[in-house]
């Protein structure tokens, strides 16, 4: 899912000068007007009090349209919502751009009926500046809603575009255990790789297939941090591996560069999760083929599959999936 295009929301007064200047070129478009200069009068107001009050109401409804269904999207966005922002907050907002959106229209039928019935040029003109009046002050009501939806957009721009409708691998290790590294290895994925902790700053994701059946890799950063003591990206990457994940490989680092201490203790943590793990040592390539087995046999004895080649790895992935 990509929450990344969502139409920027600006502030009442842009609206309404959107409203205006579209109302100005509609007017200059109607070409030599017939009638004496009451009819002339009326034409022209209400020329520009339908494009007015259709241009809000159209411009509103389409930046609702815009914004996701909060309702229907995935547990995983929605769990990311409710830690970002208040969900309840948001759909009020929304309801007041549609509310304000209702409005502007029953005005313009309103201000049209007076415009209709006006008995001089100078109670037309009163009639269609007492619309703009109007529609000036219902916009000023959305001030704090507009404002609210655009702080929305900006936090829900910052939200990883995962695939919820395929298989799900999550990738965890504690920080520079070779996770990136792996990701890199298995998929076409480009993640920023460096020899020190935290380079991962953001939830890379990346793609690979084995025969018919394709996958989504998520390299997720490493965090012994409770929930409530997480930045945005540990935030994310833990929503990930709790409600994305249908598998998840545990990178083990045999080089000693990594706490053994905390390695087994997120290892524990994931546990909990009660998905599938996998173990993987990397830089077995560096360290030896048994170096990395010992590794891997001294963070568990238990019966979990475990490999120290990315295409081994991957095999087991398919197997254990297929499994599923």
């Amino acid at each position: 899912m990509n929450l990344h295009d969502l139409e920027k929301v600006e502030s009442p007064s842009f609206y309404l000068d959107l409203a205006l200047r579209k109302a100005r070129e509609r007017a200059a478009n109607l070409g030599t007007l017939k009638g004496d200069k009451l009819q002339k009068a009326r034409i022209l107001a209400l020329t520009k009090l339908t494009t007015v009050q259709a241009t809000i109401a159209s411009t509103l409804r389409r930046l609702v349209r815009s914004f996701p269904s909060f309702d229907d999207l995935p547990e995983f966005y929605q769990e990311l919502c409710k830690t970002s922002f208040s969900l309840n907050d948001a759909k009020k907002a929304l309801a007041t751009l549609e509310w304000v959106a209702s409005q502007a229209q029953r005005f313009g039928r309103e201000y049209a009926r007076k415009i209709k019935t006006a008995r001089t040029v100078r109670d037309v003109h009163a009639h269609r500046a007492a619309f703009y009046g109007r529609s000036a002050s219902l916009l000023k009501q959305a001030k704090n809603a507009l404002r609210f939806l655009e702080a929305v957009r900006k936090e829900l721009k910052t939200f990883p575009a995962v695939k919820t409708s395929i298989p799900t691998v999550c990738i965890a290790g504690l920080p520079n255990a070779g996770k990136s590294t792996l990701l890199a290895k298995l998929t076409t994925a480009k993640p920023k790789i460096a020899g020190y902790a935290f380079t991962t700053t953001q939830l890379n994701l990346g793609y690979a297939r084995k025969g018919p059946l394709k996958l989504q890799f998520i390299d997720t950063p490493g965090t012994l941090a409770r929930p409530e003591k997480m930045n945005r990206v540990e935030r994310q990457a833990h929503l990930a591996l709790k409600y994305l994940a249908d598998l998840i490989v545990f990178v083990v680092d045999p080089s000693g560069q990594v706490d053994k201490g905390r390695q087994k203790k997120l290892f524990t943590q994931l546990k909990r999760l009660d998905k599938p793990i996998i173990l993987y040592a990397s830089k077995a390539d560096l360290v030896g083929e048994d170096a990395a087995r010992m590794a891997l046999d001294e963070l568990t004895r238990a019966a979990l599959p475990r490999a120290t080649r990315p295409q081994e790895l991957l095999q087991l992935v398919v197997t254990a999936l297929k499994e599923a």
